[in-house]
């Protein structure tokens, strides 16, 4: 008669480590989350979408969210680097409404580290308005995105836009055109 030998199945979860994720040097190297893994090498390059409000703990910044991907490891520690922010859905969404206009600016160049960057930038009006109109606000908000992104490195120009730094600025300038009732810059991203 054969005899089966009872296999032991493993449990691979009990080999896998904890590892804390932590921010890049721009945002103070705070903790922003722990992944697990089994092997040094499988936890590089994964991406991380953080709230800003983890990190600056203030309440306007809970829309924003980051992206992060792991560069290295150290000892049990992540270190990540910057690679964009965006704005939620949610948020954009709720500034859209009927009988309002929305201008979307989509705007690619290279910054300063030879690094090319795609912003997407908001206006919204507090009326509808002509196509004329539109085109002249999306043309002045490329120029003034395009004008404070000059002679900054990717990390401080995304973590100013993430803040907001530059949103009251655009705003004066396409304020002369029609009336606004709020700019963001929603998203930016390595291309």
């Amino acid at each position: 008669m054969v005899t089966i030998k009872k296999r032991k199945t493993q449990d691979t979860w009990k080999k896998k480590k904890w590892y804390t994720v932590v921010a890049p040097k721009i945002f103070d190297e705070v903790e922003v989350g722990t992944t697990v893994a089994d092997a040094d090498k499988k936890v590089l390059g994964r991406s991380i979408f953080v709230p800003l409000y983890n990190i600056s703990k203030k309440a306007e910044h809970q829309f924003v969210k980051l992206k992060l991907k792991i560069k290295e490891i150290k000892g049990m520690t992540a270190h990540t680097e910057l690679v964009g922010f965006q704005l939620s859905n949610d948020y954009i969404r709720r500034d859209i409404r009927r009988r309002r206009s929305m201008i979307r600016a989509i705007i690619t160049f290279i910054l300063k580290d030879g690094k090319k960057v795609r912003v997407t930038a908001y206006a919204f009006t507090y009326h509808k308005i002509k196509t004329s109109q539109k085109d002249a606000i999306r043309k002045i908000m490329i120029d003034a995105i395009i004008e404070k992104a000059r002679g900054k490195s990717f990390e401080t120009f995304v973590k100013d836009c993430a803040y907001g730094h530059y949103n009251k600025d655009i705003m004066k300038a396409i304020k002369v055109i029609c009336p606004i009732r709020k700019v963001e810059i929603g998203k930016c991203k390595l291309v």
